[in-house]
C-alpha cells in the first residue's frame, strides 16, 4: 500500500502525497470541511498547493476510494517489516506473537512521536512584550476601584479582587439564566459547534452592550484590561453543576487546528482572556494553569486576566489553562475574550 492513489493514471503529480494524509483529507471531505481549510493546513505542512488542489478533486469524485480512518495512521508494512514477517513465518513463530510484536512496535512509535509533538509546541518561541497595562495596589475604572491581589509576568496573569459587587454578580446571574442552555466548543475540522463531555456546563453569550447593565459592565472590563470594548466578544456567562469542569484547553485559535481559519474571520486571534467569579465555590472550582502548577480559587467578584498573543501574533502555550471539577455547589463565571481587531459579529458564539 505504498500510495492508494497510484491505480489512476495521470496521478503522478500528487503520489508524493503519503497515504496518511491522503486519508486526512478523504475524511475531512466526508466531514464536509471546506476545501479551502484543509488546502491551508496542508499547505502550512509544506505541501505544494496545486498538488493538494488536485488530490482533493480526485477524492472529491471517488469518495469511497479509502476507509474513514479519523487520526493518521502509522503504516509499519514497509520492506524491513515485511521481511520482518517472512523471516518469522518462515521460523514458524505463531501468528498470535508477531500481532503482539508489532502492536508493541506501532504504540512504542506513536509514544516517541506524541513525545516530539509535544516537546515541539513547548518550544514555540514566544517574545514577551512590555505588558498593555501596568497595575499597582489597586486600578481605578471609570466607576470603581478595584484592587489587585496577583500580578505575574511570564506568562503574564493579573487577579483583581473586587471587580463586580456582589449584587451586580446576582444582576449578571439573573439576566442570564432564562437563557442558559448546554455549552458546546468548537469541532477542529468542520468548525460547528458541538457538545462535548470535555466541557461539562450550561451556557449563554449577551450582545455587546445588550442592557445599560451590560454596557456598564463591559465598560469596567475594558479599563482594566486596557482594550477597546469592540475588539471583544459579547460576554459569555457559564453556569457548572456539582462536578462540573472544563478540561485544559487554550483560549486562542491554534493555528494546527483547521477550525481556526474559520475563527479567525470574526476579528482576527484572541489576545486576552477575563474571568469574572460571578460566586465563591464552596469546594473545588479552581481555575488551573498546569504548567505553572498554578490554581486560582473561585472567590465572587475577583477576576482573572491573562494574556496570549503578542504584537507577533506568536502565541503563549504556557497559558494552557482549566476548569477543576467543582466537587461542591454550583460555579457561576462571567468570561470575556478580547481579539486583535474590531469584532465582526459580536454577539455570535465563537
Amino acid at each position: 500500500m505504498d500510495e492508494l492513489l497510484h491505480e489512476s493514471r495521470g496521478m503522478s503529480t500528487i503520489t508524493n502525497i503519503p497515504a496518511d494524509w491522503q486519508r486526512w483529507l478523504q475524511d475531512n471531505i466526508t466531514r464536509n470541511v471546506p476545501d479551502e481549510t484543509m488546502l491551508d493546513v496542508m499547505v502550512k505542512s509544506r505541501f505544494d498547493k496545486d498538488a493538494v488542489l488536485t488530490c482533493i478533486a480526485f477524492l472529491r469524485k471517488r469518495p469511497t476510494a479509502m476507509p474513514i480512518t479519523g487520526l493518521p495512521q502509522p503504516t509499519p508494512f514497509n520492506d524491513g517489516w515485511q521481511l520482518w514477517l517472512a523471516e518469522n513465518i518462515h521460523k514458524g513463530v505463531i501468528e498470535q506473537s508477531l500481532i503482539d510484536a508489532t502492536t508493541r512496535e506501532i504504540r512504542s512509535a506513536w509514544g516517541k512521536r506524541i513525545t516530539q509533538l509535544r516537546n515541539q509546541n513547548e518550544a514555540i518561541t514566544y517574545t514577551y512584550e512590555a505588558p498593555a497595562f501596568k497595575v499597582g495596589a489597586a486600578v481605578q475604572t471609570h466607576d470603581r476601584l478595584v484592587s489587585v491581589l496577583i500580578d505575574i509576568d511570564k506568562p503574564r496573569i493579573v487577579l483583581f479582587g473586587n471587580v463586580l459587587s456582589a449584587d451586580e454578580c446576582q444582576q449578571m446571574i439573573a439576566l442570564a439564566q432564562p437563557k442558559m442552555a448546554p455549552s458546546v466548543t468548537i469541532d477542529n475540522a468542520t468548525a460547528r459547534p458541538v457538545v462535548t463531555k470535555n466541557r461539562s456546563s450550561d451556557g449563554t453569550f449577551l450582545r455587546l452592550g445588550e442592557t445599560p447593565f451590560v454596557e456598564r459592565i463591559e465598560r469596567r472590563l475594558a479599563d482594566l484590561a486596557c482594550w477597546p470594548i469592540a475588539n471583544g466578544e459579547g460576554l459569555q456567562i457559564l453556569s457548572y453543576k456539582d462536578g462540573g469542569e472544563y478540561v485544559a484547553h487554550f483560549d486562542f485559535f491554534p493555528p494546527e487546528q483547521p477550525n481556526s481559519v474559520q475563527m479567525l474571520k470574526h476579528g482576527g486571534q484572541r489576545v486576552a482572556t477575563l474571568i469574572v467569579y460571578l460566586n465563591t465555590v464552596e469546594e473545588g472550582g479552581e481555575t488551573y494553569f498546569p504548567k505553572l502548577n498554578l490554581k486560582i480559587k473561585a472567590v465572587q467578584g475577583n477576576a482573572l486576566y491573562f494574556h496570549y498573543t503578542n504584537s507577533k501574533t506568536e502565541l503563549d502555550r504556557m497559558t494552557l489553562h482549566g476548569g477543576s471539577p467543582a466537587t461542591k455547589g454550583e460555579k457561576w463565571i462571567m468570561t470575556k475574550w478580547m481579539r486583535q481587531n474590531v469584532v465582526t459579529q459580536p454577539g455570535s458564539r465563537v
